[in-house]
């Protein structure tokens, strides 16, 4: 069993999606493609992305504050860039955002960005900061 899956089945997703349901695939098909996300639960429930077999990036997913998820990134010292979401909320008329925290190899934030889509599911802009949070770019 894979560290921080403690008393829970593994469960292997095609892509990761913080809004929508993920597509669940057995054990056997996530190899087969040989990219594929693991869910672990711990103290973060946290995904581990792997990109032909091999683990490229670590997800924190629900997270509101990334300080106790950056710590327990630089603590692991995985050697992986991370990715830090926060919950969907609602966005007016239906939409939906979150706050994504990017971070490098070491668990530095190398950028934020706060995606807010319509109720379709399109874009309707990106807004996206630098790691103090000051706006560097928004597409509309």
């Amino acid at each position: 069993m894979a560290a921080g899956l403690t008393g829970h089945a593994r469960r292997y997703y095609r892509v990761f999606d913080n809004h929508q349901p993920m597509k669940e695939l057995t054990e056997q098909e996530a190899v087969a493609r040989g990219s594929y996300i693991v869910e672990e639960h711990g103290a973060f429930h946290r995904y581990r992305r792997y990109s032909d077999g091999k683990l490229s990036s670590i997800i924190y997913d629900g997270v509101s504050s990334p300080e106790a998820a950056i710590a327990d990134i630089r603590a692991r010292r995985e050697g992986v860039p991370a990715d830090i979401f926060s919950s969907s909320t609602p966005a007016g008329d239906g939409g939906y955002r979150w706050r994504e925290w990017h971070l490098d190899r070491e668990g530095n934030i190398e950028w934020i960005s706060e995606p807010e889509y319509r109720s379709d599911g399109g874009h309707r802009r990106i807004t996206t900061l630098a790691p103090d949070g000051a706006l560097e770019h928004f597409t509309d």
